[in-house]
């Protein structure tokens, strides 16, 4: 009876193993396609993590680059503010120097007519400490100081003055 149930046996134990190399071989490929997958993933993420790298390395060059103009706007306007300074002290020393000078009292004399024709003849005038004369009638005054004088010729200069930092 052993024998006769051994061409059962054998077709079960052949089918038995159809059935577990057909599971292997679909485990198989089930497992290459999920790794196929994994590996898309991993390379798609890759990308993505670049792209986005890129994206931020670019964003943060943007900013470096506005923030290194304007870091060289204000150092440009911080040395022009200085020149300005720098010429509004020259002239002013080189105006003030004319108190030295031999003509000063017919500058002075000069600066008084001035100042009479600006409020009148009954301006009460005086020559200021630094040089130059102010003058005053009630509700007015003219400021004809050397100071003042200078820094007039100065501011009035305007643009002009651009031509010292334009190249």
């Amino acid at each position: 009876m052993t024998d006769s149930l051994q061409p059962v046996r054998d077709s079960l134990l052949r089918r038995a193993r159809a059935e577990a190399d057909d599971l292997l071989a679909r485990a198989d490929s089930d497992a290459e396609a999920t790794l196929a997958e994994a590996e898309d993933l991993a390379r798609a993420m890759i990308a993505k993590g670049r792209s986005m790298g890129e994206a931020e390395a670019a964003r943060a060059r943007a900013a470096a680059i506005t923030a290194a103009h304007r870091q060289q706007r204000a150092d440009r306007l911080h040395a022009q503010a200085s020149a300005y300074r720098e010429l509004r002290r020259r002239v002013a020393e080189r105006i003030m120097a004319l108190r030295d000078e031999p003509d000063y009292p017919r500058l002075l004399d000069t600066l008084t007519a001035r100042a009479r024709a600006l409020l009148g003849p009954d301006a009460e005038v005086r020559e200021h400490p630094t040089g130059g004369v102010e003058a005053r009638v009630p509700g007015r005054r003219a400021d004809l100081t050397l100071e003042s004088a200078a820094l007039r010729v100065v501011d009035g200069a305007g643009c002009a003055l651009e031509s010292l930092w334009t190249p």
